[in-house]
C-alpha cells in the first residue's frame, strides 16, 4: 500500500495559543548560565531564535487522544510500550517469500486501529506532522514564568527546587499534516483530533494540568487539499475514494493539475460539514486478523 501513492490529503492549519504554551527542550544553555533553567524549542529565522511548535509534540497529543476515541468506539488499541503486542510482532513475508502476510496490505491488516493510521514497529506511518512556525517572528511574545518544586510528604514547596522556564503567550503558528494513501474513517478521525484542538479539548506542551497550552485553530486559514494521482487530470464532479476504494457520500469538485486531480476545501466550516458525511471507525469497519497461537511461540 505504500509503495504506491494513490491519494493524498494535505491539512494546512494556524493555530494561535489561548493560554500560555511551553514546549520545552530541556535543560539551560551551558553557554549562557543567564539562560532560563527550561528554554522553548526555538529554531533559527530571520537573524533570531524562533520559537516552533514541533510536529512531534502535535503528533504525539494526537495519537493518545486518538486511541481514547477509538478505544471509545469498541475498537482495540495496542500498547505502543509493548514490543510483544500483534502490532509490532506482525512482520511481512521477504520480498518474493511465500506467506500469509507476503505483502503490505495482509501485514497493514494485523495492526490496531490506531497504528494503522500512526504506525508501529512494523509498519510505518502514513500521516506526517510538519513543525509550525510563526509566520512574522515578531508577533511572538515570550515571556517567563517561575516554578517550584513540591515536596510530596508535606505538600508545601521544597527547599532550594527553584525554577523558571520560558512560554509563548502570544503569536501564530502555521503548521502542515499530510495523509498519504488513507482510509475515509482515518480523515475523519483527524479532523475531530483538529476540532478538540480548536475548541480547546486538546492540549499542547507542559503544565496543561495547570491551565497552559490550550490553543485555538482559525477557523478560516484550515485548508485540506485531496491530491488524487489514480483519476489523472481528469476535472469533473465525483467522490472522493481511499486506498481501499470506498467512496464518500459528498462528491467534490476536482481540477486538472499536472499528472494529477486536486480538490480543495476551504475552512473549518466546509471541512467538517465534508467530514461528517465520512464513515466512523468502528469494528465493523475495520476487521483485524490476528496472529495464530502456533506464531506467539
Amino acid at each position: 500500500m505504500f509503495r504506491t501513492l494513490q491519494i493524498e490529503a494535505i491539512i494546512r492549519y494556524t493555530v494561535t495559543p489561548e493560554t500560555p504554551l511551553s514546549i520545552r527542550r530541556g535543560g539551560s544553555n551551558p553557554v549562557d548560565p543567564g539562560s532560563p533553567d527550561d528554554q522553548l524549542v526555538k529554531f533559527w529565522r530571520s537573524g533570531q531564535w524562533v520559537p516552533v511548535i514541533p510536529g512531534s509534540s502535535v503528533k504525539g497529543v494526537f495519537r493518545s487522544r486518538a486511541e481514547q476515541i477509538l478505544k471509545g468506539n469498541g475498537l482495540e488499541v495496542d500498547d505502543v510500550f509493548d514490543k510483544d503486542n500483534d502490532s509490532h510482532r506482525a512482520q511481512a513475508a521477504p520480498k518474493g517469500g511465500a506467506g500469509p502476510r507476503g505483502h503490505g496490505r495482509e501485514l497493514y491488516l494485523h495492526q490496531c486501529s490506531a497504528s494503522r493510521l500512526f504506525g508501529s514497529l512494523s509498519l510505518g506511518s502514513r500521516i506526517f506532522f510538519e513543525d509550525a512556525i510563526p509566520e512574522d517572528p515578531s508577533t511572538v511574545v515570550v515571556d517567563l514564568r517561575n516554578g517550584v518544586g513540591i515536596n510530596r510528604l508535606t505538600g508545601g514547596s521544597a527547599s532550594g527546587v527553584l525554577y523558571n522556564y520560558e512560554v509563548v503567550e502570544a503569536g501564530e503558528f502555521t503548521g502542515r499534516i499530510t495523509l498519504q494513501n488513507f482510509e475515509l474513517w482515518q480523515l475523519k478521525l483527524i479532523v475531530t483530533l483538529i476540532q478538540d484542538l480548536h475548541d480547546g479539548r486538546l492540549r499542547l506542551g507542559a503544565a496543561t494540568s495547570r491551565g497552559l497550552g490550550r490553543l485555538r485553530m482559525v477557523p478560516e486559514r484550515l485548508q485540506i487539499v485531496f491530491l488524487d494521482y489514480r483519476q489523472g487530470p481528469e476535472p469533473g464532479q465525483r467522490p472522493l475514494r481511499d486506498a481501499f476504494d470506498a467512496v464518500s457520500l459528498q462528491p467534490l469538485e476536482w481540477r486538472a493539475d499536472l499528472l494529477r486531480a486536486r480538490a480543495a476545501l476551504d475552512g473549518m466550516e466546509a471541512v467538517v460539514d465534508f467530514c461528517r458525511s465520512l464513515p466512523s471507525p468502528s469494528s465493523e469497519l475495520i476487521p483485524r486478523k490476528k496472529k495464530q497461537a502456533a506464531e506467539r511461540r
